[in-house]
């Protein structure tokens, strides 16, 4: 539960709106179906994802529709107005990033929602079971988001100065008690919900924050459903709305667990090193890791899939609990393969030896 506002309601006063901005942003003779105006694709609390349906010099012609609460950024530290998330969006679009470019934003007040157009992509399709070649292009494509979200001129830190700083005393309520709610449900023998909270305290969340990492315009959400492919399997990303400022390597990290991490027939997941390693090889033919970035790069997976270790369970989605211990034990493997190190003694810091 990230927020307390109701979920926003598409009504038929939306309509007419919906259809003036596009006639207003290259679409004159559009129209929308008033047999079948839209389909609901998603929702969530805050926002809701629409598929429009229009006509255009007696042709069908579809949009995506996101409608959201302008309430909702404030409350969640360091992320971005939906009006700042579309000009991040078309510059990256104009920097060659393969994104959909959206037709517009409309930001309504007083009553706090804004709509987002978009077209749609034809014949699109997520990205399953990738295979080695595809997943050096997915590496080569993250370097490419990241080395424009480093040149970005949006002045980032102005905005996230302005947001409430602190969530709502209602909200750390509800998170405790959701997390407690589900340490009971999902697994009585798991951790409790107080680790589950030092876990979700703990500084390796704060990894993103750094800011002696290389820095810049993170997507924020590069899973398996925000990556498509189109008819031409070339990649097309969506769903920008988390997008941040933060440390590059932060998205590096989940971005390899995301798409490393695969399921077989019968649910169980694991790790696969090599799809890792294609990532890594992809990523640095386009922007390669500095020696910060190298050095922190095994703390930082080694932090993510304890994390994970931890949470994971308690995802009513991940029917196989005992997965993620072996996975935290699987890429301890590949670090040690990949990034020979050596602990301290008396000491808890991590030294890499020169590769």
């Amino acid at each position: 539960m990230h927020v307390v506002f109701p979920k926003p309601r598409i009504k038929e006063s939306f309509l007419p709106r919906f259809e003036s901005h596009l006639r207003e942003n290259g679409y004159p003779d559009v129209t929308i179906n008033a047999q079948h105006p839209y389909e609901a694709l998603s929702g969530g609390i805050s926002r809701q994802t629409l598929r429009l349906h229009c006509m255009q010099n007696g042709e069908a012609v579809d949009f995506i529709v996101s409608v959201e609460h302008t309430h909702d950024w404030p409350h969640k530290k360091n992320f971005l107005p939906p009006t700042s998330i579309l000009d991040i969006q078309n510059k990256m679009a104009d920097a060659g990033v393969p994104t959909p470019k959206p037709i517009g934003s409309v930001e309504e007040l007083p009553d706090g929602l804004c709509f987002k157009i978009k077209p749609v992509i034809e014949d699109a399709h997520y990205m399953q079971n990738p295979t080695d070649e595809q997943m050096r292009q997915l590496g080569r494509l993250v370097g490419k988001l990241h080395l424009v979200g480093m040149r970005l001129d949006v002045d980032v830190a102005q905005q996230c100065e302005a947001k409430e700083k602190s969530k709502p005393p209602i909200l750390k309520r509800v998170r405790a008690l959701s997390s407690r709610l589900a340490s009971n449900a999902f697994n009585p023998n798991g951790p409790s919900w107080k680790d589950v909270a030092a876990m979700r305290n703990n500084k390796s969340k704060a990894l993103v924050e750094r800011k002696d990492l290389p820095n810049g315009i993170l997507h924020g959400d590069l899973n398996a459903h925000n990556i498509l492919l189109d008819k031409d399997e070339n990649f097309q990303i969506i769903d920008w709305e988390l997008s941040r400022p933060g440390a590059l390597l932060h998205e590096v990290v989940r971005t390899i667990m995301s798409h490393s991490v695969v399921a077989d027939p019968d649910g169980h997941e694991y790790f696969k090193p090599d799809q890792a390693d294609m990532f890594l090889q992809g990523y640095n033919e386009v922007r390669p890791l500095t020696p910060i970035e190298r050095k922190e790069f095994p703390h930082a997976m080694t932090e993510y899939t304890a994390r994970a270790a931890v949470i994971q369970p308690l995802n009513h989605h991940h029917k196989h609990a005992a997965d993620w211990r072996q996975i935290k034990q699987d890429v301890a493997v590949w670090l040690r393969a990949k990034h020979p190190m050596r602990q301290l003694q008396g000491q808890g810091e991590m030294v890499i030896s020169p590769a």
